[in-house]
This record gives structure tokens, C-alpha cells and sequence, in this order.
């Protein structure tokens, strides 16, 4: 995998705060069961995405492999490297939940995270309350899955 730097990545996804989630869309075009579609075509808005598609697109756009759509949720946890001792260590990371991945990191020693979220497999369509977001994320009411590196 190439080397990324997550203040790319991190930059990536916030310039993405407020587009659209829809399963299974990775920016501006979308993984379906017929194949790859134009996500216009398909969602009827320009750019959308699911939360692998967030991560993966950002990784892509800071210079890093595609992997949208090759790479789910699961093989994101698969194949990224482990962080060493989360959460004592402050940085840009990737977090993962059940069916769930995004963007973490630290502002002093506050932790956000950057997602799209409030939707599910069932979220075809631009669904009001769904969208890419970015919170104050507490990890002890909140606690990740995983804990990754960027690549």
C-alpha cells in the first residue's frame, strides 16, 4: 500500500462534510448489484457516500491506492496496520464498529471523528439526517472495534 499523510486524509474528509450517504456509493460513482454505476444515475445526486467509500476516497485523494471498491469495512480492518496503543496515542486514525468505519483524530486532547453516517444498507436514496459528519467523539461512551493506521 502507499504511504499517506493522514493531514492529507484527514483535509480529504472534511472537505467532504455534508454529502450525502447512500450504501454503497464511493464519491461519484457506486458499487450496486449490477456493477459499478454513476452514483448520479443511480441515487440522483452527484456525490454520495457509505463510510468505506469515505475512508477510501480520502485515502485515494492524498495520494494513496484506490481501494474503493475493493475494500469494505472489513477488509479496511483486514489490512491496515494496527495502532500500537490506542487511544493514548494522539494522531489521525482509522476506527472501526461493528459495520462501521471512520476518521478519528485529536485536537489537544479532545477526539473527533469524521463520518458518514446515519444510514445503513438500506439507504438507496439521500435520506434526510444522512450525510458525512464530523463530532466530538468520546472513546470511553463510544469505544472502537479496531484501531488502524493509515497506510
Amino acid at each position: 500500500m502507499k504511504h499517506v499523510n493522514p493531514a492529507d486524509v484527514l483535509h480529504a474528509a472534511i472537505s467532504r462534510l455534508k454529502e450525502v450517504y447512500v450504501w454503497g456509493a464511493k464519491g461519484r460513482k457506486m458499487w450496486t448489484l449490477d456493477g459499478i454505476k454513476d452514483t448520479a444515475a443511480v441515487a440522483g445526486v452527484q456525490v454520495a457516500f457509505d463510510c468505506s467509500g469515505l475512508v477510501t476516497s480520502c485515502i485515494l485523494e492524498a495520494g494513496g491506492d484506490d481501494m474503493r471498491f475493493t475494500h469494505n469495512t472489513d477488509l479496511l480492518k483486514a489490512e491496515l496496520p494496527p495502532v500500537q496503543n490506542p487511544p493514548a496515542t494522539q494522531g489521525i486514525f482509522v476506527v472501526f464498529f461493528p459495520g462501521h468505519v471512520g476518521i478519528a483524530y485529536t485536537l489537544g486532547d479532545k477526539w473527533f471523528i469524521v463520518e458518514a453516517a446515519g444510514g445503513d444498507h438500506t439507504t438507496t436514496k439521500p435520506t434526510p439526517g444522512a450525510y458525512v459528519r464530523a463530532s466530538k467523539f468520546n472513546i470511553t461512551k463510544r469505544p472502537p472495534t479496531a484501531w488502524r493506521e493509515l497506510p
